[in-house]
């Protein structure tokens, strides 16, 4: 391969490694349980230094958070089981791929406690989005509770009693009763009372079909990947080689790079090229069109033909003839007009404009 070539497949190459991220997929959430603390949320976050753990229910949204003397897996797993023995234990909890959940003494924790534990793909909290919102939840009454130097716990108790998308709040919907907390209230709302959950499940789902409705009205889809395709991975900012070894579901992959390194992925992360190897990329390269995202191969040989001929060829530049054009006021005849052709210097054989005698 010439020099000009192997440069012009080198610019290739960088366009791809610094292309666009992909569009966003149409909104998929999970589905809603058919009761209370059925299936969990967990997530570790760190708010002034001191580190938290959470969980979530995603039903009622009832949530509660503990401070951990340290992140070992370990103490995550007292605090969970502590959790547990207050409301029960889930049948599935969600969680991110973060060392405290990915440990051999977690599997072992939730193969004892007999439920199933989902991890989410990394580098992408959209996966586990209720335990991210509820985190943002929890740091902004934390931080208001310190700015109006009040307790942050009763903030908490105060937000799990007050109704959220529906006329019921978490503390309802979880326990079928309100908490007493330092607002006055009566005996009478005290007192428990079983929701109807099949209205609130009704309710909910309509809220969540305009949600994805919204979100999804400037989504787009991406087509599914196969095991052992040649892909693209989102790595620091550029999208880099990388082979497609197993799928943990629709949205969710496990790559391997050149150098056999294993990660996995959400499908936005990952990049569809069709280059054929990733060992030995050839200039068979992918570049994207800005509107459909489509991929175009060029190879070699076209590279070449698109390629001036002075470029890859010995036949001399072609010399641009100049010829005399004739003064404005006068009208250039047709057969006059078709015999000042000119070559220009990429090897078109062009005609001048004609000139209108006005």
């Amino acid at each position: 391969m010439s020099a000009d070539i192997e440069d012009m497949v080198l610019k290739c190459n960088t366009c791809l490694e610094r292309r666009y991220d992909n569009p966003r997929e149409p909104l998929k959430s999970h589905s809603i349980p058919e009761q209370p603390w059925q299936v969990l949320a967990s997530d570790l976050f760190s708010w002034h230094g001191q580190d938290f753990v959470l969980v979530v229910d995603y039903y009622s949204r009832y949530f509660e958070v503990n401070r951990l003397e340290d992140t070992r897996s370990n103490t995550v797993i007292l605090k969970l089981k502590k959790t547990f023995s207050h409301h029960g234990i889930p049948e599935k909890l969600i969680t991110d791929n973060g060392p405290q959940y990915s440990s051999g003494e977690f599997r072992e924790f939730s193969k004892q406690y007999g439920f199933v534990h989902e991890t989410s793909s990394p580098h992408h909290p959209q996966s586990n989005g209720l335990a991210e919102k509820t985190v943002q939840t929890i740091k902004h009454i934390f931080s208001k509770s310190q700015a109006s130097r009040t307790d942050p716990y009763l903030g908490i108790l105060e937000y799990l009693n007050t109704p959220l998308e529906t006329d019921l709040s978490p503390a309802q919907l979880l326990m079928s009763r309100r908490l007493r907390s330092i607002l006055p209230s009566t005996l009478a709302q005290l007192q428990p009372n079983v929701a109807n959950h099949e209205k609130f499940r009704k309710q909910l789902s309509e809220n969540r079909d305009k949600q994805a409705k919204y979100y999804s009205s400037i989504a787009e889809p991406l087509k599914p990947l196969q095991a052992g395709e040649t892909v693209r991975l989102r790595r620091d900012g550029i999208w880099t080689p990388a082979t497609i070894t197993q799928i943990h579901n629709p949205r969710s992959y496990q790559v391997q790079t050149p150098d056999g390194r294993e990660y996995r992925r959400n499908r936005r992360q990952l990049l569809k090229t069709g280059e054929n190897s990733v060992e030995n990329v050839d200039p068979c390269l992918a570049l994207a069109t800005p509107n459909n995202h489509q991929f175009v191969h060029i190879r070699e040989s076209e590279i070449k033909n698109s390629l001036p001929p002075t470029i890859h060829s010995a036949t001399p530049r072609p010399t641009l003839t100049t010829q005399k054009t004739q003064p404005i006021s006068q009208s250039m005849p047709e057969s006059d007009h078709n015999s000042h052709l000119y070559t220009t210097r990429s090897g078109r054989v062009i005609k001048p404009p004609n000139i209108m005698n006005l």
